[in-house]
């Protein structure tokens, strides 16, 4: 692998990126492919046919906004006869709080 290119895989890259993140931006890079990898491989599938996997999601985000000191609001909705939830943390931003992004 050449210099200044990080293979982002334990496998054989099918691609590779440039190797110019700050420290702080590898640490991001880094938890969110553990997130990815907890929600995709590890909870999987997420629907109202699997709904012990929705509601393990479901948990699994609220943990992790809640141990970064968020306050979090369950927001309910219905699908078959049955209720879940989508998790809601919000950060207002200093410059332009009116602003919402998702």
């Amino acid at each position: 692998m050449g210099k200044g290119v990080k293979q982002i895989s334990n496998h054989e890259p099918s691609y590779t990126i440039p190797c110019t993140f700050s420290v702080d931006e590898y640490m991001l890079h880094e938890e969110l492919k553990t997130h990815v990898h907890k929600l995709c491989c590890n909870i999987g599938e997420r629907n109202y046919l699997c709904p012990d996997k929705l509601v393990g999601a479901a948990a699994y985000n609220e943990a992790y906004f809640k141990d970064y000191g968020y306050a979090v609001e369950r927001q309910a909705y219905t699908v078959a006869n049955m209720t879940f939830y989508n998790v809601i943390a919000e950060v207002r931003g200093s410059s332009r709080p009116e602003e919402i992004i998702i």
